[in-house]
């Protein structure tokens, strides 16, 4: 585990831990000693958190109807926030915007199961108004960190012996 013991106080706070294999079980072992509202976004559970009824599982499907929608930004321009879009669209935006975010509020504030990097492809190429090539989705997937793991984190494949530190 890297970098978890914060020393926040957890008291009946909402905990969202996204991940559902080993690395998410070993955080939650430690959360189910405080208690916080745990909920774990994960499109499969660890067995042994989807036998814990303190634990809520979040594996919703993601929604990406409104990537296949009427309303489409033009190609990113700097300067340009709106998208160049006509005000009715960017009335129609603010109004489905709203609408996600009262269901989320009307949802408790769970959020969706993680979207794959098909959708993730789709979700980039609509926000610059133009297709943006699948190479680009793992190193957007990397910058966003949206399954807990740096996948920058040096992993030693040997141990070091106390000689060789020595010697170094």
């Amino acid at each position: 585990m890297r970098y978890f013991p914060i020393f926040v106080d957890l008291q009946d706070a909402r905990v969202i831990v996204v991940g559902g294999g080993e690395e998410a079980l070993r955080k939650v072992r430690l959360l189910l000693k405080t208690t916080a509202d745990i909920q774990v976004i994960a499109a499969e559970l660890h067995p042994e958190l989807a036998q814990n009824d303190r634990i809520t599982w979040l594996a919703k499907a993601y929604d990406a109807s409104l990537l296949d929608g009427p309303i489409h930004p033009k190609p990113a321009i700097l300067g340009e926030i709106q998208g160049f879009l006509p005000l009715e669209q960017q009335e129609e935006v603010r109004r489905q915007a709203f609408d996600v975010i009262r269901r989320f509020r009307d949802n408790q504030c769970r959020l969706p199961a993680l979207p794959d990097g098909a959708t993730i492809g789709r979700m980039m190429s609509f926000m610059v108004g133009e297709p943006v090539p699948e190479e680009y989705v793992p190193m957007m997937l990397e910058e966003m960190n949206l399954n807990g793991e740096d996948s920058r984190a040096l992993h030693w494949s040997e141990k070091i012996t106390p000689e060789q530190r020595q010697q170094f």
